[in-house]
């Protein structure tokens, strides 16, 4: 990977951290769990999504499995402070998805759930574009992904390029 990747790499594993981060709230929590565990952990409440940006995660040593073999694949919590994690993700990039695997899921959880906004049809446009709704905290992950072309700088913000439109459309096609 390039500098400019890995440093996106590292911003994305960091934003579905602090996606999936959200979600552990012990009022949340199932009352009772195959493995007694105390709260707080974070629960994929067995969604695909949530399992997959859990495994993402659980694979760059981001998340540690509260099932030592990791059997349940539901079940986790923060192996290393959320301020740590894009360095924690750049040193196990090696073994992690690939960077359009981490886009991917970055992009997926967070339309899902967080409102980004690929749904056409809720969305603003510009020059025929959507306008992608961001956090302040996710501009300078979209500022690395500009310049690996995957979204497009505007006067109301980020909006996805043809690069992001086709690797989205790619995925999908592989993930059925």
């Amino acid at each position: 990977m390039t500098a400019d990747e890995l440093d996106a790499y590292g911003k994305l594993a960091h934003a579905i951290a602090i996606a999936l981060f959200e979600f552990i709230d012990p009022r949340d929590l199932p009352p009772t769990n195959e493995l007694e565990l105390p709260p707080p952990y974070f629960y994929t409440y067995s969604m695909s999504n949530f399992e997959y940006a859990a495994e993402i995660l659980w694979r760059l040593n981001i998340f540690r499995s509260l099932d030592k073999d990791n059997r349940f694949g539901v079940f986790f919590i923060f192996n290393c402070d959320l301020a740590d994690v894009p360095v924690v993700a750049t040193r196990s990039a090696e073994g992690g998805p690939s960077l359009e695997r981490l886009i991917w899921a970055y992009f997926y959880l967070r339309s899902e759930y967080s409102r980004l906004h690929l749904d056409r049809s809720v969305l603003f446009f510009q020059d025929g574009a959507p306008i992608l709704s961001i956090r302040k905290e996710e501009r300078e992950l979209f500022q690395s992904l500009e310049r690996l072309g995957y979204v497009t700088a505007n006067t109301m913000g980020y909006s996805s390029s043809s690069e992001l439109e086709k690797l989205l459309a790619k995925m999908i096609s592989e993930t059925g």
